[in-house]
């Protein structure tokens, strides 16, 4: 019979597993947990193997041949821990021998009070003896999901392996700490800090106990943190990392509350199993206080989802044998992604290689002092025993292979002379918001790495197809030391909702110059599946996913054949790199989707969209020979002239700007008697997101910013063909955006007109019949011969 303070157990235990999905209605009424005796007149067996007995809680588990028993037992104060949880193991017992089948198989004991928290351990009968349960090689701390128990039961082992965390329970816990935080005064740049020493203490004693003076459990906390760096050589990161009293006496409760609350979650989230999965939990864990913190922008802190990490790690090729480097590790989600993978391979078969692959082949470096915290934890919680993370600059450090070791030089240490570079794998994702640009952590990361050594970098426009700030420069001295592999532009919102950036993953081999007839792998990657959190916001009809297939064609490509690789228009293919550009973006080399026939001619004209009847027509036969056109095979190009309109008095010409609304015309203006005037032209904008064409067969004038594309002498002067064409260039648009913009450089390089071939001329008739059949077509003649 539970005494009065063990009551106060009762609302904890049922919010618990009800937070874990389990129906936390009686099974009287169709749920899954019996609270003290409501078994009683309903449940026969416990009935009679318990008789007057009843412990806190009974949670029914359904299974095959009938279900399945946890008995829960509850003691007030922390030392009953081990007592409630005999006590819950004697109840089983007595059911097992009543029912000979074992169906009490999970004894639970659970000791605490809400202010001064709750310590749990769980147990598995087996059916020869208790043990206790264990995911991913650590003690549960707290209650089990329904999957959990199913899993240990399909196994009849109390011990599980390889298991990921429910990612939405986890991530709704790290709001519920989040808010913990917020409501006991600790500021947000100071909580994943905190967070940080918990994890570390409980790492080191998972029993640590509560006492009520906030000085003497701040002391217990740090003395445990510092137990434990002590023992991986990282000691000095002790004030980095240790807690601190809030100056002011009348916060000392309220920070005891927040520890005291904080380690109630975390028990709960059995986080150190969580951070031992196959899942980078930490990483996603922080990504929900960079959410909350004001400073995260700031910081350029934007961590790599976890499915990225693994793309990576995949597409590398890493085996036990690579040196693993990360300059910009964050909280160590590309080391994970390398560790689990060995792991995976090698933890059951041979032990001795994955151990010295974790002891001595991971390397990375954080500046950030609450991210190395976390990547430390990381490391630590995974078994990484030499935790070989450094807290500092990366441009501070070099790493050399000295007599078969891998040595940090800080920066003014010298370089012996037999010193080779150690790392045949880099993986990174460079701070966006550095005083360093990005395209130096790439020089620094290749500094590191041996010749024939592979890095993946994450990178924003900038170094990959930027026109500025030297960019072009530092991609031509690039290629004349190093392959560019692939380039694989990533969706904009892969860094959701921490960034909105467009970057590009860069692959590239160390240390051999780039050859002009050397393949590169070109694809644009979407993830609308992968991204598990995003998946739930995108229109079913709008999600793509091509992860699997990039991966396992990106995989074959780098193991030296392209023969597998999928052509497919806009999303991936093989081509050879223009040395002469030097644009790395697949934007720049993978195909225009196929011609299926010419698009409404909707914006040439407003009083077209008002006027042009449309009615749907049978498809256009796709032309037997096409051929590619260069921008200049077809027209005489030059910028416009007008310098800016909002000086101009209005007017009657037409002025072309960047905007893409109607017809590209900004307005109309009067630009003297010196203006200059065109007709018949195509205009293209080249600022903005550029790229895109409106013809013109009327006078007009254009801004500096708008290329006006007069026609060759030698083409026909009909509409259908100058439409054709104008809806050829633009089928390109999706080469250029805002982060890649339309310059003229890139237009002449990279638009594809693509026209119907008649033997080796242009065929002109197929166009003309071909626009006969487009939709308001017929309307624009008409308008066109009004004029």
């Amino acid at each position: 019979m539970a005494d009065d303070s063990e009551f106060r157990a009762y609302p904890y235990i049922l919010k618990v597993l009800g937070d874990l999905g389990w129906d936390t209605r009686s099974p009287r009424r169709g749920g899954q947990v019996y609270t003290q005796g409501e078994f009683r007149r309903h449940d026969s067996l416990l009935t009679e193997a318990l008789g007057r007995k009843a412990p806190e809680n009974v949670v029914v588990i359904p299974w095959d041949g009938g279900p399945r028993y946890w008995i829960i037992e509850a003691k007030p104060t922390h030392r009953g821990l081990n007592k409630a949880l005999s006590e819950a193991q004697g109840y089983a017992d007595r059911v097992n021998i009543v029912d000979d089948r074992g169906t009490a198989r999970f004894a639970t004991g659970i000791a605490g009070t809400p202010d001064q928290s709750f310590y749990v351990r769980t147990t598995y009968w087996d059916g020869q003896e208790w043990q206790e349960v264990a995911i991913n090689n650590f003690k549960a701390t707290g209650f089990l999901t329904l999957e959990q128990c199913l899993n240990i039961l399909s196994q009849n082992s109390p011990r599980i392996l390889d298991y990921d965390v429910n990612l939405d329970l986890f991530l709704a816990k790290a709001n519920d700490i989040n808010k913990t935080l917020h409501a006991n005064a600790v500021a947000a740049r100071d909580r994943a800090k905190l967070v940080a020493g918990l994890l570390l203490a409980l790492a080191e004693d998972s029993t640590l106990r509560i006492n009520r003076s906030p000085r003497t459990l701040v002391g217990d906390v740090n003395s445990r943190i510092e137990s434990l760096l002590d023992r991986h050589r990282k000691v000095d990161f002790l004030p980095e990392v240790q807690l601190k009293l809030p100056a002011n006496n009348e916060n000392h409760r309220k920070y005891w509350s927040a520890i005291v609350e904080t380690m109630q979650h975390l028990r709960e989230m059995n986080i150190r199993s969580a951070i031992n999965s196959g899942t980078d939990a930490l990483g996603q864990f922080y990504e929900t206080f960079l959410k909350y913190a004001n400073d995260a922008s700031e910081m350029g802190i934007v961590l790599t989802p976890r499915h990225i990490t693994r793309f990576a790690v995949s597409v590398l090729h890493i085996q036990h044998e690579h040196a693993i480097y990360d300059p910009t590790c964050g909280t160590g989600g590309f080391l994970v992604a390398a560790l689990d993978t060995i792991r995976a391979s090698h933890y059951g078969t041979h032990p001795d290689v994955y151990d010295r692959f974790r002891n001595d082949f991971l390397h990375g470096i954080e500046q950030a002092d609450d991210v190395f915290g976390l990547a430390l934890v990381n490391m630590i919680f995974r078994g990484d025993g030499k935790s070989r993370i450094h807290n500092g600059n990366c441009f501070d450090n070099t790493f050399i292979r000295q007599n078969g070791r891998i040595v940090r030089l800080r920066k003014d240490d010298p370089r012996p002379e037999d010193a080779v570079r150690p790392f045949a794998r880099v993986l990174m994702n460079p701070p966006f918001a550095m005083p360093e640009p990005e395209h130096e952590f790439v020089n620094h990361a290749l500094e590191q790495t041996q010749a024939g050594g592979l890095l993946f970098a994450i990178l924003p426009n900038g170094p990959v197809t930027g026109q500025t700030e030297g960019y072009p420069q530092w991609r031509r001295e690039l290629v004349k030391r190093h392959t560019v592999k692939a380039a694989i532009k990533m969706q904009r919102s892969l860094f959701h909702p921490s960034a909105d950036k467009v970057t590009y993953a860069l692959i590239l081999e160390a240390w051999r110059p780039h050859r002009p007839d050397d393949a590169v792998f070109f694809a644009h990657l979407y993830d609308n599946l992968s991204a598990s959190r995003l998946s739930k916001w995108v229109n079913v009809s709008e999600r793509r996913d091509n992860l699997d297939r990039l991966t396992a064609e990106l995989r074959v490509f780098m193991a030296g054949s392209a023969e597998n690789v999928s052509e497919i228009p806009t999303e991936s293919g093989t081509g050879t790199l223009d040395l002469e550009t030097c644009d790395f973006a697949p934007e720049a080399y993978l195909t225009n989707p196929p011609d299926a026939g010419p698009t409404p001619p909707e914006g040439l004209f407003v009083a077209l969209t008002r006027r042009a009847f449309r009615s749907a027509r049978g498809p256009m036969p796709v032309p037997q020979r096409v051929q590619a056109h260069r921008l200049d095979d077809l027209f005489d190009i030059k910028r416009g002239e007008v310098a800016a309109v909002k000086y101009l008095p209005r007017g009657d010409v037409p002025i072309i700007t960047t905007t893409e609304q109607d017809n590209g015309i900004e307005g109309y203006y009067d630009l003297g008697k010196d203006g200059v005037i065109h007709r018949d032209a195509i205009t293209i904008t080249v600022n903005g997101s550029g790229g895109k064409a409106f013809w013109h067969p009327y006078s007009f004038a254009a801004v500096g910013d708008v290329l006006v594309c007069k026609w060759r002498s030698d083409l026909p002067a009909d509409s259908a063909f100058k439409l054709y064409v104008c809806d050829a260039i633009n089928r390109n648009a999706w080469r250029f955006s805002w982060s890649r913009k339309g310059t003229l450089g890139r237009l002449l390089a990279d638009v594809q007109v693509v026209l119907p071939m008649a033997g080796d001329q242009i065929d002109f008739s197929y166009m003309r019949r071909a626009m006969k059949r487009a939709q308001g077509y017929d309307a624009l003649v008409a308008l066109l011969d009004e004029e």
